[in-house]
């Protein structure tokens, strides 16, 4: 139960948490045979991959504005 309150703990330092419980909510209707950590661990990447993503996307469009 450790690795999950560490988990959730940092996605709330990051401003990610609300976004990574929803995405757990999907995650454990796809995925029920994992176990509840690797899931938790799995909603927090997608999370934060689609935020960096995102990020990239902003800055590049960011450079092309004149």
């Amino acid at each position: 139960m450790c690795v999950i309150e560490d988990i959730l703990f940092e996605a709330h330092c990051e401003g990610l948490r609300e976004q990574v419980l929803k995405t757990l909510d999907t995650i454990q209707q796809m995925h029920s045979h994992m176990e509840m950590r690797d899931k938790v661990e799995l909603a927090y990447m997608r999370v934060k991959n689609n935020n960096n993503e995102k990020n990239i996307h902003n800055m590049s469009f960011a450079n092309n504005v004149y």
